[in-house]
Protein backbone atom coordinates (compact mmCIF):
# COMPACT_ATOMS: atom_id res chain seq x y z
CA UNK A 1 0.00 0.00 0.00
CA UNK A 2 1.12 3.56 -0.70
CA UNK A 3 1.93 6.36 1.75
CA UNK A 4 -0.88 8.16 -0.01
CA UNK A 5 -3.06 4.95 0.31
CA UNK A 6 -2.32 4.61 3.97
CA UNK A 7 -2.78 8.05 4.84
CA UNK A 8 -6.33 8.07 2.97
CA UNK A 9 -7.16 4.74 5.06
CA UNK A 10 -5.94 6.78 8.06
CA UNK A 11 -8.15 9.70 7.89
CA UNK A 12 -11.05 7.89 7.32
CA UNK A 13 -10.47 6.03 10.84
CA UNK A 14 -9.72 9.45 12.36
CA UNK A 15 -12.80 10.36 11.22
CA UNK A 16 -15.22 7.51 11.93
CA UNK A 17 -13.63 7.32 15.36
CA UNK A 18 -16.46 7.37 17.98
CA UNK A 19 -16.85 10.94 19.89
CA UNK A 20 -15.99 9.30 23.34
CA UNK A 21 -14.48 6.59 24.71
CA UNK A 22 -11.22 4.45 25.03
CA UNK A 23 -10.37 5.72 21.35
CA UNK A 24 -11.11 9.23 21.89
CA UNK A 25 -8.33 11.54 20.82
CA UNK A 26 -7.51 14.03 23.44
CA UNK A 27 -7.51 18.13 22.27
CA UNK A 28 -3.83 17.81 21.89
CA UNK A 29 -3.96 14.79 19.40
CA UNK A 30 -6.78 15.92 17.48
CA UNK A 31 -4.53 19.04 17.16
CA UNK A 32 -1.80 17.19 15.87
CA UNK A 33 -3.69 15.18 13.28
CA UNK A 34 -5.66 18.26 12.12
CA UNK A 35 -2.00 20.44 11.53
CA UNK A 36 -0.67 17.22 10.12
CA UNK A 37 -3.53 16.78 7.54
CA UNK A 38 -3.47 20.27 6.62
CA UNK A 39 0.32 19.82 5.86
CA UNK A 40 -0.36 16.88 4.34
CA UNK A 41 -2.54 17.89 1.72
CA UNK A 42 -2.09 21.39 0.84
CA UNK A 43 1.52 22.60 2.59
CA UNK A 44 2.62 25.27 4.83
CA UNK A 45 0.37 27.20 6.21
CA UNK A 46 -0.01 30.32 4.88
CA UNK A 47 -2.91 31.55 5.70
CA UNK A 48 -3.76 34.99 8.20
CA UNK A 49 -3.55 34.34 11.93
CA UNK A 50 -7.21 34.52 13.29
CA UNK A 51 -8.12 36.53 15.95
CA UNK A 52 -7.04 36.59 19.54
CA UNK A 53 -10.79 35.79 20.28
CA UNK A 54 -11.21 32.70 17.93
CA UNK A 55 -9.69 30.32 20.21
CA UNK A 56 -10.28 27.14 18.71
CA UNK A 57 -9.52 28.51 15.26
CA UNK A 58 -5.99 30.17 16.29
CA UNK A 59 -4.97 27.04 18.39
CA UNK A 60 -5.54 25.27 14.69
CA UNK A 61 -3.79 27.54 12.66
CA UNK A 62 -0.77 27.32 15.65
CA UNK A 63 -0.68 23.89 15.39
CA UNK A 64 -0.63 23.98 11.30
CA UNK A 65 1.78 26.86 11.37
CA UNK A 66 4.37 24.86 14.10
CA UNK A 67 5.11 22.28 10.93
CA UNK A 68 6.66 24.89 8.96
CA UNK A 69 7.88 23.81 5.43
CA UNK A 70 7.88 19.81 6.70
CA UNK A 71 7.43 18.37 3.24
CA UNK A 72 3.79 16.69 2.86
CA UNK A 73 4.73 13.40 2.49
CA UNK A 74 6.81 13.55 6.33
CA UNK A 75 3.18 15.02 7.21
CA UNK A 76 1.68 12.05 5.59
CA UNK A 77 4.03 9.58 7.30
CA UNK A 78 3.27 11.59 10.28
CA UNK A 79 -0.02 11.20 10.36
CA UNK A 80 -0.75 7.77 9.71
CA UNK A 81 2.42 7.10 12.57
CA UNK A 82 0.15 9.07 15.08
CA UNK A 83 -2.95 6.80 14.50
CA UNK A 84 -0.81 3.49 14.70
CA UNK A 85 0.52 4.47 18.38
CA UNK A 86 -2.95 5.58 18.98
CA UNK A 87 -4.29 2.00 18.52
CA UNK A 88 -0.89 0.26 19.91
CA UNK A 89 -1.76 1.58 23.04
CA UNK A 90 -5.56 1.06 22.58
CA UNK A 91 -4.21 -2.52 22.58
CA UNK A 92 -2.37 -2.42 26.06
CA UNK A 93 -5.67 -1.38 27.42
CA UNK A 94 -8.41 -3.36 26.22
CA UNK A 95 -9.45 -6.46 23.59
CA UNK A 96 -9.77 -4.09 20.35
CA UNK A 97 -11.22 -7.18 18.64
CA UNK A 98 -14.42 -6.88 21.52
CA UNK A 99 -14.51 -2.86 21.44
CA UNK A 100 -14.58 -3.34 17.93
CA UNK A 101 -17.59 -5.42 17.95
CA UNK A 102 -19.14 -3.13 20.60
CA UNK A 103 -22.29 -1.80 20.03
CA UNK A 104 -22.12 1.67 18.95
CA UNK A 105 -18.78 1.39 16.96
CA UNK A 106 -19.11 2.03 13.24
CA UNK A 107 -18.51 -1.34 11.86
CA UNK A 108 -16.46 -0.16 8.90
CA UNK A 109 -13.58 0.71 12.03
CA UNK A 110 -12.73 -3.27 11.59
CA UNK A 111 -11.73 -3.18 7.55
CA UNK A 112 -10.16 0.36 8.37
CA UNK A 113 -7.84 -1.02 10.99
CA UNK A 114 -7.34 -4.08 9.43
CA UNK A 115 -5.97 -2.02 6.16
CA UNK A 116 -3.43 -0.26 8.78
CA UNK A 117 -2.40 -3.79 9.89
CA UNK A 118 -3.87 -3.52 13.18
Amino acid sequence: MSLDEKFDVAVKTVQKLPKSGSLNPTTEQKLRFYSLYKQGTIGPNENPKPSFYQLIEKSKWEAWKALGDMDKSEAKKLYVEELLKMIDELHKSLHVEEWLEQEGTDPELKNLFAALGR
